[in-house]
């Protein structure tokens, strides 16, 4: 299994990750709300996983948009997921900020988080203020 990873390039990508997001029934980001930040990480020749890095306030910034081919295998995911994350990780290091956040309801993506890139969890709470009928 080959993993290369390239930075994210709206004109050669975004198509890509659109697809995968209309597969998935996911909210359609538009190309003016793409990261400065972000990696496309291709297995064995194949787009795979698109992970972004976006800024917020202190210093911090929040891993986004970790999206993956739905039609890739769970190991093929699993491998990409993996180098996305230790992609975007060098890549906040090299833009000295003083951590990562992330947000997920799938439990599988936090005991990875945890165990495998070093996360912590936070005692702070995350609160959301649905809007326009979202939730």
């Amino acid at each position: 299994m080959k993993i290369y990873c390239e930075p994210f390039n709206i004109t050669k990508h975004f198509k890509i990750l659109d697809g995968w997001l209309e597969s998935r029934k996911a909210y359609r980001t538009s190309e003016h709300e793409i990261p400065d930040v972000g990696v496309m990480v291709y297995v064995d020749g194949k787009p795979v996983c698109a992970a972004f890095l976006r800024k917020v306030e202190g210093n911090t910034a929040q891993l986004d948009g970790l999206t993956t081919n739905p039609e890739a295998s769970p190991e093929d995911r699993h491998k990409a997921i993996e180098s996305a994350v230790n992609y975007i990780t060098e890549e906040a290091k090299k833009l000295k900020l003083f951590g990562i956040i992330a947000h997920t309801e799938d439990l599988t993506v936090v005991s990875r988080a945890l165990y495998h890139h070093g996360f912590i969890l936070s005692r702070e709470v995350v609160l959301v203020l649905p809007l326009n009928g979202s939730n």
